[in-house]
């Protein structure tokens, strides 16, 4: 093998030399037919060959590369980018010697969960490939036929899309996964009860309706991806003064991964309530002190808990105790004795369904990012915490430019596209403790938890370049992207948010076009 690996190793370079120029001859929007067919043929024959001789990480990359250029829809930016990183990797790998261990350092394999997408239409998708890539999925455009096999054993969400005239080809697709393809997500032109029926019972999880932005579809996508541990870890308060209740309960949810806070005094629930947020409480009716549902009272008479989901565990199932437990605002009860699985049931999709209530309540639609109430309060708990540790936060407010240009010459869909790429741009440059929300128009604000002025500036500046270097592309032009910001610093530069707010907006109206100004 060595032998022949020695006389063949050259030709395995050429191959990845035609994955190279086929990248950068989309990068540069003028591949033809006959450098991708070619790149196609030479991928295919790379993920054989290499594998034959051991190169398994070489050859797996090279069949994604094959799959992506099959056909003859346009890739999204996201898949260029991404078979200019798979010809890189291949050729490190190949440049290693042949039985030689892969090396320890290096960039690691791509492990996040996939989105496949299957759709005729192919502008679309590839906003919602590019959507995907910027909120931490792999996103990849596949044909149908494919979809099979295109994402190995990565967990997955395949999105199909049955509009326009790929519903038959859709419902093929449904047939084929039937429950080994993942979670399925369909995207319809049709929004009637025999359209929904029919694709649930080929295994769909979840249904969409067009028109319907690439937002919303990668926000449906994360949440059937939940389970793989995309989403933060689900909690519940559970007020009960049997202990052999608590312990029942802790035992049952915990398995399911939901964390349980248990609590036996009911003059204790407020103070607990407001200190541990729970994503559900579970009261029991009769306690000392106060029932089930004059706790649930107290908790929908507070705006800030009016949709907490409140499950009511009783022992009377009289028709005049269940109305009051419906009365007093609660979403459910459950007989005791209780039945295991029928109350894991009950909790798991009372918190699904929340869940995707606080979402769509949170975010806005155009972008992703915080809409502009949950923002400003997440910016507001920086702020306190910052004060309680002496900590430093900068604030920035970041107006997209030249929005309105793009608007009157292109549309504004390109506008809307702008918009969801400097949102993708500040969010690349945030940590997990950082806040960002859209307050209305073209104008971000964030907030950077532990950053002093010269921090955000530079972090700023680095989304600023990365815009720069990727104009919007619309029909054949090219667009440049860009944005101004102001940062201000508490305590230096305000006391509190609005003050904050004032002082970095009016930086960033003095900064002009793609420039990023600290305040003083």
């Amino acid at each position: 093998m060595a032998v022949l690996w020695d006389k063949f190793r050259g030709g395995m370079f050429l191959r990845v030399d035609a994955l190279d120029a086929a990248a950068l001859a989309l990068l540069e929007g003028s591949v033809d037919e006959g450098v991708r067919r070619r790149a196609e043929r030479e991928a295919h024959k790379l993920a054989g060959a290499v594998g034959t001789f051991g190169f398994t990480e070489a050859s797996r990359l090279a069949r994604e590369a094959e799959l992506m250029l099959e056909g003859s829809r346009p890739l999204a930016p996201a898949e260029v980018l991404r078979l200019s990183d798979i010809a890189v990797a291949v050729r490190r790998e190949l440049e290693r010697p042949l039985g030689a261990p892969a090396p320890r350092a290096g960039e690691p394999p791509d492990e996040r969960p996939v989105l496949l997408i299957v759709s005729r239409d192919g502008d679309f998708a590839g906003r919602v490939a590019t959507e995907a890539q910027g909120r931490g999925l792999a996103a990849r455009v596949v044909d149908a036929e494919r979809v099979g096999e295109a994402a190995g054993s990565a967990p997955r969400v395949v999105l199909v899309d049955m509009s326009g005239e790929g519903e038959e080809e859709g419902l093929r697709v449904l047939r084929a996964l039937g429950r080994r393809g993942g979670e399925v997500l369909v995207l319809s032109d049709e929004g009637g009860l025999a359209e929904r029926l029919e694709v649930t019972r080929l295994g769909a999880r979840a249904f969409l309706q067009r028109p319907v932005p690439p937002v919303r579809v990668v926000d449906a996508a994360l949440g059937l991806l939940r389970p793989a541990g995309v989403e933060a870890e689900r909690h519940v308060l559970a007020l009960d003064d049997d202990p052999i209740v608590l312990a029942a309960l802790r035992s049952l949810l915990e398995t399911r991964g939901i964390r349980v806070t248990q609590l036996s005094d009911p003059l204790l629930f407020w103070e607990t309530l407001e200190r541990e947020r729970p994503d559900l409480v579970v009261l029991d009716f009769e306690m000392p002190h106060a029932s089930g549902p004059e706790l649930c009272r107290v908790v929908r008479s507070d705006a800030r808990w009016g949709a907490l989901p409140v499950l009511v565990l009783t022992g009377r199932t009289d028709p005049d105790s269940i109305e009051r437990v419906f009365a007093a605002g609660a979403d459910d009860f459950v007989a005791k004795p209780f039945v295991g699985p029928e109350l894991v049931s009950r909790i798991e999709n009372r918190l699904e369904r929340a869940r995707f209530q606080k979402l769509f309540a949170e975010t806005d639609a155009l972008t992703g990012v915080a809409n502009r109430a949950h923002s400003e309060e997440a910016i507001i708990q920086l702020l306190r915490m910052a004060t309680r540790h002496r900590a430093a936060v900068a604030v920035a407010v970041v107006a997209a430019d030249g929005v309105h240009d793009i608007n009157d010459r292109w549309g504004h869909a390109a506008g809307d596209d702008a918009l969801r790429r400097v949102a993708r741009a500040l969010r690349g440059v945030l940590r997990s403790e950082d806040a960002v929300g859209r307050w209305g128009g073209k104008e971000f604000v964030l907030a950077m938890y532990g950053a002093g002025k010269d921090d955000a500036v530079q972090r700023l500046s680095e989304a600023l370049d990365r815009l720069s270097e990727s104009p919007l592309s619309v029909g054949g032009e090219k667009a440049p992207v860009t944005f101004s910001a102001g940062v201000a610093e508490a305590p230096g530069d305000g006391a509190d948010l609005p003050a904050l707010y004032r002082a970095a907006a009016q930086q960033a109206r003095a900064a002009g076009a793609g420039r990023v100004l600290p305040v003083g």
